[in-house]
């Protein structure tokens, strides 16, 4: 006589197990990756911040007929750090900076000079 309790799993089970094993990967996936580019964008926020303010104090520091801006290019990966002089009326940037993890500069509103002497 032959023994039917065989142990183990069926095919329809091991196949259930591993589609909620996929989906769950799949969503943890599409989490991670919100949660990346999330913190890339903070950083890139904390860095313009920071530099508008040393910006900010390099104007009030040296004042007159100095003054000092960040430029974006548009749909660029990167920003400028300029300074204005009005007595040769010349615009000079003074550092450049590239902004990490794929974060872009989108061109949305007033359309500005690429040149750095505009």
């Amino acid at each position: 006589m032959r023994d039917t309790t065989d142990s183990g799993f069926t095919i329809v089970e091991l196949l259930v197990v591993t589609l909620i094993g996929a989906m769950v990967l799949g969503l943890g996936a599409v989490s991670l990756r919100h949660y990346l580019r999330t913190k890339a964008l903070q950083g890139a926020h904390e860095t313009t911040v920071t530099q508008l303010r040393s910006a900010q104090q390099r104007t009030f520091s040296e004042g007159y007929p100095r003054a000092y801006g960040l430029r974006f290019p548009k749909n660029g990966t990167r920003w400028d750090l300029v300074r204005y002089d009005a007595r040769t009326a010349t615009c000079a940037v003074v550092e450049s900076h590239v902004l990490t993890n794929g974060v872009r500069v989108s061109a949305t509103g007033t359309d500005f000079p690429d040149s750095a002497a505009a």
